[in-house]
């Protein structure tokens, strides 16, 4: 329960530390840019001797630049409310099993999807539903590392995972050990799992009907 702890922290950091608050101004900017950029290729200006569009590509780089940089700062700041409450090794395991988790579930979302679309299959619940070829542990396992590991480009959003666990390991946090809650899942604040389950594929069946044209029946 710790890690997962840490991890809303890290949400919770978000909002202490006001992050939303320009968070609609940059993004109106960057879709005016991608307006402007999509009208000029569009109507055949988006060449290289076009001055408007040479500074609009220019000054496209350069917001990204200084907006990407400043969502960085702002998850590397959320992630000091998160050591500071629940320690650094917490959230560290929260953030790793995130990570991990997201390979898994694609994975294992993709072959089951395969076999129930290929078989003609009914699909009430997708998460305990175990495909006849599940996803290669060992390279779930290898992705998520490389991921975790991945240097960061001056563009991304976030700091890598890796350059994350190094900045909140060198913080000076009081939470070092157990909590009383540790064996605790964070299934257990939640009274119907199953429920859950199947309302979230119910969903994904109607992602895949709207998207794809393929009808899942639910089935029991």
């Amino acid at each position: 329960m710790g890690p997962f702890k840490a991890i809303l922290a890290h949400e919770y950091g978000h909002f202490s530390n006001r992050d939303t608050a320009g968070g609609g101004f940059a993004l109106a900017v960057r879709r005016s840019l991608l307006t402007m950029a999509h009208n000029l290729a569009a109507g055949g200006a988006a060449t290289w001797y076009n001055p408007a569009w040479l500074f609009l590509y220019s000054f496209n780089l350069v917001f990204l630049r200084i907006s990407q940089g400043a969502s960085r700062l702002q998850e590397i700041m959320a992630d000091r409310w998160a050591a500071f409450a629940y320690g650094a090794k917490a959230f560290e395991q929260g953030l790793r099993h995130v990570v991990e988790r997201s390979f898994w579930f694609q994975a294992h979302a993709n072959a089951t999807l395969q076999e129930v679309v290929d078989g003609h299959m009914a699909l009430a619940n997708l998460y305990s539903y175990e495909p006849s070829k599940g996803p290669a542990e060992r390279e779930i396992v290898d992705a998520a590392e490389e991921a975790i590991q991945a240097k960061p480009s001056p563009y991304d959003s976030h700091p890598s995972p890796a350059e994350r666990f190094t900045l909140v390991n060198a913080l000076q946090t009081r939470h070092t050990g157990p909590t009383s809650d540790t064996e605790q899942s964070a299934w257990d604040l939640f009274e119907d799992r199953a429920g859950i389950q199947c309302r979230m594929t119910d969903q994904i069946r109607e992602n895949v009907e709207k998207n794809h044209g393929v009808t899942i029946p639910r089935g029991t």
